[in-house]
């Protein structure tokens, strides 16, 4: 690569994360001269400072982002549309949460295709799962509606409507162990009661797939304290 091209695809680098695109840091790497190697951890430096305040991007990959519904410790989640099928989805892009805690893509995108078998009304929908770089975006369902957490501060429950939503919530338990999965951080704030009355289990980003779990050990555990 000449050095007029080198400088190309390093503007082309810094455009992108301008811009608020994913960028393939593995591909860059590879076209990319090693002698660049300094310029790319600055650019990935420079990447994860934008994050911090970072506005929602307009695309990932074949989705166009509308807005976003929130930011949490495993990712963010956006209300997407799929231009192609011409639905409106929620998209949780799944990110690297600190250098010390990297992400494993390939994991993550099989825990997502583990999900994706899963077909209960009670559990949210899994469409599809793709990678851009460090990155993993899991197409979904959009449940609109409020999560439990969010209601209970806002009302009290009468019995038979918390041992609907008990019910409810074993019987996505139970689909979801069926499929070999584990969803591993059960709470209110995952649970949410849609505009239809419907129960919905949310957020599998603590997943974990039952036929290794065997082999997991303490740090490979996460979920809300208090809850577990």
């Amino acid at each position: 690569m000449s050095a007029n091209d080198e400088d190309a695809r390093l503007l082309t680098v810094a455009e992108s994360i301008s811009e608020g695109t994913p960028v393939d840091w593995n591909e860059v790497d590879k076209q990319l001269d090693p002698s660049s190697r300094a310029i790319v951890s600055e650019l990935k430096v420079l990447e994860d400072m934008a994050r911090i305040h970072e506005e929602s991007p307009k695309k990932w990959g074949p989705f166009e982002i509308v807005g976003e519904i929130a930011r949490g410790a495993f990712g963010t989640v956006y209300i997407a549309r799929d231009s192609a099928l011409g639905v409106t989805l929620a998209l949780k892009v799944i990110r690297p949460r600190s250098p010390d805690m990297p992400l494993d893509p390939e994991k993550a995108l099989n825990e997502a295709r583990l999900l994706a078998k899963i077909t209960h009304p009670n559990v949210v929908r899994v469409y599809r799962a793709d990678r851009i770089g460090d990155e993993v975006g899991v197409a979904m369902e959009l449940v609109r509606g409020q999560t439990l957490e969010d209601l209970v501060q806002k009302q009290s429950f009468s019995a038979r409507e918390a041992t609907h939503v008990g019910i409810d919530l074993c019987h996505a338990l139970a689909a979801v162990h069926r499929s070999g999965a584990l969803h591993g951080d059960i709470k209110a704030h995952n649970v949410m009661r849609g505009d239809d009355s419907r129960i919905v289990l949310m957020d599998f980003g603590a997943g974990k797939d039952l036929n290794i779990l065997p082999r997991l050990t303490g740090p490979d555990f996460v979920g809300t304290p208090i809850y577990m």
